[in-house]
């Protein structure tokens, strides 16, 4: 067993998230998902462009599971899963998660801190709001060994080798015992359809024997705009932009004839790097996304 300590901004904000970052939990869940999300958009696009991901056609899933008895909490994803060396780089690093310039971001804007976090790429890190402790086991399409990346929060995390029968990953989180509201079935679907139902992805949520879709799993954009509601138009834009206000306005069309498509745009309120860009750690996953919703 390999152990690594966290760079010192990497423990910085760990300490934040702990202690006095957020005053919504919930947002946890929306960020480990939406990281699920971005997991299986990459795959999707490796199998269309990559002759090694070709056989990698399995439904895309996501799962969250809870035990009530381990007092623990699963978000599991078949995306594209992390080798030894994403996990210390990925969740270790500053190099790519954008820790350095979300708190040199934050002292300027203190009042946004809760919509900060997935700007920079560092939403993982919300878990250890809920989670005294959290494991992530992964493996990357393709590779024949499994990982486990593991920590408290302490300074230091540990990676090892572990097992995992097919591709992907789970993030596992053994609650606090202020944050056990979080095994309950509803409080989990009120979330979810909160924060993520627009997410174009199956979500299931499993509890002992029982398993059952909890998202609409529709993408805004391709539904009627006689059936989306102004909230819901409203609290797409701020889960794409991380923006804690309403969208100035919004464009929804569809066109038809030898070419169809259809369009949802929003204008930023400003041209900041953060938004305009979600300063290049964002900027691959956004473009993946747009190339499979284009697809679909």
């Amino acid at each position: 067993m390999a152990k690594h300590h966290f760079e010192a901004e990497v423990s910085k904000l760990l300490q934040l998230v702990i202690h006095s970052l957020y005053t919504n939990r919930d947002i946890f869940l929306r960020e480990l998902i939406a990281n699920a999300s971005d997991a299986i958009d990459k795959l999707h696009l490796l199998s269309l462009t990559d002759e090694k991901y070709k056989e990698f056609t399995a439904e895309p899933k996501i799962t969250i599971t809870l035990d009530e008895v381990e007092k623990r909490l699963v978000v599991s994803d078949n995306g594209i899963g992390m080798d030894d060396v994403d996990l210390v780089e990925n969740l270790g690093t500053i190099a790519k998660s954008g820790t350095k310039q979300f708190l040199e971001e934050l002292e300027k804007d203190a009042k946004n801190k809760e919509h900060l976090i997935g700007q920079f790429g560092v939403g993982f890190y919300s878990a250890f709001m809920v989670a005294k402790r959290v494991e992530v086991v992964s493996k990357k399409a393709g590779d024949a060994k499994a990982w486990v990346w593991s920590s408290d929060a302490g300074g230091e995390f540990e990676v090892d080798e572990a097992v995992r029968e097919s591709h992907g990953t789970d993030v596992i989180l053994y609650l606090r015992d202020d944050a056990t509201e979080y095994l309950d079935e509803w409080r989990i679907k009120e979330i979810v359809k909160k924060y993520s139902d627009h997410i174009p992805y199956k979500i299931f949520l499993k509890k002992g024997d029982k398993e059952e879709q909890i998202n609409s799993a529709r993408a805004l954009w391709k539904m009627n705009k006689s059936e989306i509601s102004e909230e819901e138009y409203k609290e797409f834009y701020k889960t794409l932009s991380h923006d804690a206000n309403d969208p100035l306005y919004w464009i929804h069309t569809k066109a038809e004839g030898t070419l169809e498509y259809t369009t949802l745009l929003y204008p930023l309120r400003t041209s900041s790097r953060s938004l305009s860009c979600r300063l290049h750690t964002g900027c691959e996953a956004l473009r993946q996304k747009r190339l499979h919703y284009a697809r679909s």
